[in-house]
C-alpha cells in the first residue's frame, strides 16, 4: 500500500500537505498527480478507521487512473481498494477484493511498458 506521513494533520486526521496538493493538482490540471494524491489520503483514513472516505479517495483515484491510462496507479488503486473492502468486513465483497489484489498485481507488473506495446499494437 502507498503510505503517507500523518505529522501533520487537521482536526480530522487528514494531512494537510496532501489536502493541498490536491488542491494545486486540481487547479494546474494534473488529473495523474490528482490521482495519486487522492491514494495518499487513502491510508490516513483506512489508519484512524475512515473506511468509507478511504474507499472514495482508491475508487476517485482509480477512476482517474483508468480514464488515462495509467496502469501502475490503476494496480496501487485497485490493490488499496480491495485492502479497504476487506477492512470493511464486506463479506459479500471478499472475492472481489483478493481477485482486485490479483489484478492489481499484474497491472503494477505490466507497467508503461505493456502500455506501451498496447499502444502500438494499435498504432497509436
Amino acid at each position: 500500500m502507498n503510505c503517507f506521513p500523518l505529522s501533520i494533520s487537521t482536526s480530522e486526521g487528514t494531512p494537510k500537505r496532501r489536502i493541498a496538493s490536491m488542491r494545486i493538482r486540481r487547479e494546474t490540471g494534473d488529473p495523474i498527480g490528482e490521482a495519486t494524491t487522492l491514494n495518499g489520503l487513502g491510508p490516513a483514513h483506512l489508519r484512524s478507521r475512515r473506511l468509507d472516505k478511504a474507499r472514495m479517495h482508491f475508487e476517485q483515484s482509480l477512476a482517474i487512473a483508468r480514464r488515462f491510462g495509467e496502469r501502475r496507479w490503476e494496480g496501487i488503486a485497485w490493490g488499496n481498494l480491495a485492502d479497504t473492502l476487506v477492512d470493511l468486513g464486506d463479506r459479500d465483497h471478499w472475492h472481489l477484493a483478493v481477485s482486485l489484489e490479483h489484478l492489481a498485481a499484474a497491472l503494477e507488473a505490466a507497467g508503461d511498458e505493456a502500455q506501451q506495446r498496447w499502444d502500438e499494437a494499435l498504432g497509436r
